[in-house]
């Protein structure tokens, strides 16, 4: 692509070093022969995990290509790449021996205690849904300081898109001091910038019953990571016009590697199901059955309900208790489909999971009440400023 050429002349220019390239395919072929597989359903390490595979195959395939004086055999095909790694490469790969290249790989891949981080920014673009609602529906007038602002007769647009949070503190006819995340909307920010006091009074629910309005945090960017009760998520949007801030997890799922190697089986499997638009007969070929789902459901019950988890899928992991004989009901294709709809709640993104198939309505989407304290079921909210490689934060 050019964009990457144009990205490697700017690395070279400033680092005054040699960018090389590597091909997909070779560490696919990499991870094949070595049966590193890639699920990109439990988590978000495969990304980590693949970069350090692109420094390991690139710096053999560098070396031996650079510096081989039958480089020019290999580039034309005249000669095989297969056995690239069944043989010892000076400063980059070691096949024989005790010291083995390979066992240093499948330590590394084997572990699980990398540093995940997301880009925190104003989000930008529409300002709104661009369909216009009938009258008496909308959420943002037409035209404002106009006729059409009023938008019981004219109507108006609807999911004004927030850009960022601003973080708050006011008193209120309790006297109680109360903090909250007040969504600055994309088409209103010139106007908070200008008075973001008098932008805030204008916005708080019970703003005729609030004193000591002060913007304890001016933006409060999406993407930024938050603490509630020890569990750590990103903010992602809002919900009900701002009465709930929404969240994306920022804990990683982590599994044992068998239970990884299964849940790609069953991947594989749905994925085929998908392309033939029906349900697949199961093969041995496939080695999936309700024995091995159910240990699955058990070993996510158990990760939901015994870990950090259980802070926020307290309600999913009851759910699924209550639902087990369910499940287990089920055919085995269904109890597949289940299985990666729970996976789609806890991975660290904004899917919303199914669960009609086991009884469940909740969804598994991550929302909290905008008022943060006083909140009875938050007791503890921090707000981490991270670095971005996640070494720093505070």
């Amino acid at each position: 692509r050019q964009s990457t050429k144009a990205v490697a002349q700017l690395l070279n220019k400033r680092y005054k070093s040699d960018v090389v390239y590597v091909k997909a395919g070779w560490v696919s072929d990499f991870r094949d022969t070595y049966k590193f597989i890639k699920c990109r359903d439990v988590n978000d390490h495969h990304h980590a995990k693949d970069a350090y595979l692109n420094i390991v195959v690139g710096n053999v395939y560098n070396t031996r290509l650079s510096h081989n004086r039958f480089a020019s055999d290999l580039l034309s095909g005249s000669v095989s790449l297969n056995q690239m790694f069944n043989y010892d490469t000076d400063n980059a790969w070691s096949h024989f021996g005790d010291e083995k290249s390979i066992d240093t790989v499948n330590k590394t891949m084997a572990k699980n205690n990398i540093r995940f981080t997301r880009y925190a920014y104003k989000k930008s673009g529409g300002l709104f849904k661009q369909n216009l609602k009938k009258k008496g529906v909308g959420q943002v007038s037409i035209k404002a300081n106009s006729p059409l602002a009023d938008i019981e007769k004219y109507g108006g647009y609807d999911k004004a898109e927030v850009t960022y949070f601003a973080f708050v503190s006011y008193t209120d006819k309790k006297g109680e001091t109360v903090k909250q995340l007040v969504p600055v909307d994309l088409y209103e920010e010139k106007k908070y910038l200008e008075n973001p006091k008098a932008f805030i009074d204008s916005k708080l629910s019970d703003k005729k019953l609030t004193v000591d309005c002060k913007v304890l945090i001016p933006c409060v960017k999406i993407g930024t990571l938050v603490s509630i009760d020890g569990f750590r998520m990103h903010i992602s949007g809002k919900k009900n016009l701002g009465q709930y801030v929404r969240f994306k997890p920022a804990m990683q799922l982590v599994l044992d590697a068998a239970s990884e190697k299964y849940i790609h089986k069953i991947s594989k499997y749905l994925e085929k199901c998908a392309e033939l638009k029906k349900e697949k007969p199961i093969t041995a070929f496939d080695e999936i059955n309700a024995e091995k789902n159910i240990k699955l459901y058990d070993t996510l019950f158990e990760k939901l309900s015994e870990t950090i988890l259980h802070v926020i899928f307290s309600n999913i992991s009851k759910a699924m208790l209550d639902n087990r004989e369910a499940f287990i009901n089920l055919n085995v294709k269904n109890q597949c489909d289940v299985l990666m709809e729970i996976l789609k709640i806890i991975h660290c993104n904004a899917k919303k999971g199914d669960l009609k198939l086991i009884g469940v309505k909740t969804d598994g989407e991550i929302y909290v009440n905008s008022k943060i304290a006083p909140n009875k079921n938050v007791k503890s909210f921090k707000i981490i400023n991270q670095s971005i490689t996640g070494l720093y934060e505070k």
